[in-house]
């Protein structure tokens, strides 16, 4: 029988299947992610090997918390210039820029929350709170290609910090609108030591 479609309409396989495309077919993955983001505090690891379809499926995740009224903050690891992943600290005030901006957020009480002595991570975590997190509506974080911190002699620390996040949802409702979402081609175990 001839083809129900037009093969010269079909796309060329590269990256990400855009969200408008005929071409993606749906999978268990996608109510998964979909389940998760409704419950809201969530932390979801999408893990395949390359090429897989994971970018698309974090793409549909965060267009599917958008449509439920989340905010969403979209960030590639990958696309990041080595300079900001050069330290946790420049990562970390990277993503807080990043978060300021794709929010809206004002940028003069990042500047006074990051001329603390603090560290980098109770820095972040204050701006969190302070600053993201008094928002009213949901967030969700979606962070591809995580695993381009495997090398970074910084991983435990950064890990560990959004593992901790996942800790204070228990005794801080604030922290339970905050959600997760991480693309990574291994094992998550291998992301922090302990």
């Amino acid at each position: 029988p001839l083809p129900s479609f037009d093969p010269r309409f079909l796309e060329t396989p590269t990256g990400a299947v855009r969200l408008q495309s005929p071409n993606y077919i749906r999978r268990d993955s996608d109510e998964k992610i979909e389940r998760q983001i409704l419950g809201g505090g969530s932390t979801t690891t999408i893990r395949a090997g390359r090429q897989m379809g994971k970018t698309s499926l974090l793409v549909r995740g965060a267009n599917f918390a958008k449509e439920q009224g989340h905010r969403v903050v979209y960030l590639d690891f990958q696309q990041m210039e080595s300079e900001f992943r050069s330290s946790l600290d420049n990562l970390l005030r990277y993503l807080a820029d990043e978060t300021t901006f794709r929010l809206g957020l004002s940028e003069d009480q990042l500047t006074k929350i990051w001329s603390s002595s603090r560290g980098g991570p109770d820095k972040f975590n204050h701006f969190m709170e302070a600053s993201v997190l008094q928002d009213s509506a949901p967030l969700l974080i979606a962070i591809d290609e995580a695993d381009q911190l495997m090398d970074a002699e910084y991983k435990t620390d950064f890990f560990a910090l959004l593992r901790a996040w996942d800790s204070r949802r228990a005794f801080d409702s604030t922290w339970e609108k905050l959600s997760l979402a991480l693309v990574i081609s291994t094992h998550p175990h291998l992301l922090i030591d302990d």
